[in-house]
């Protein structure tokens, strides 16, 4: 799969892949550099009868000057990175980043979760309070 378009966020949708449990692996390349740091995978669902593990956390925005996303999320990105050979998703119930409006904060986000956690593990996350607008809209 490719594209030309240029992007700050790029989304892929990602089609006919098989259920059960099966293992796909990626790598993303920008300028023809793999951009991603190597071969990553993702699986989807077991089968429907099957049983699955799964990490549920939130909150994990930094609160400066009192800590970082590398000194909180990172503990915790770290953590769920050493158990995804065990689990099958990660649900992030919300407040992902105190501004979700300021790019930096996500790349710090992403930063200090970027290892083997989001590279290697789906993660489904939630609009938390500190992801709405004023308006009470969610950032998509």
């Amino acid at each position: 799969m490719s594209s030309d378009e240029e992007s700050l966020l790029h989304h892929v949708r990602l089609t006919g892949l098989m259920p059960g449990g099966m293992t796909y692996h990626y790598q993303v390349t920008a300028g023809g550099v793999n951009v991603t740091g190597g071969d990553h995978r993702f699986r989807t669902f077991p089968p429907e009868s099957g049983s699955f593990d799964f990490i549920v956390y939130g909150d994990s925005q930094e609160q400066l000057p009192t800590f970082t996303q590398l000194e909180r999320h990172k503990l915790v990105a770290d953590r769920i990175a050493e158990e995804e050979t065990d689990i099958t998703f990660v649900l992030h119930v919300g407040d992902t980043v105190g501004d979700p409006e300021n790019p930096e904060e996500w790349n710090r986000f992403f930063a200090a979760g970027g290892g083997a956690m989001l590279a290697n593990t789906t993660i489904y996350p939630i609009t938390g309070n500190h992801e709405e607008r004023d308006g009470g809209g969610n950032i998509s």
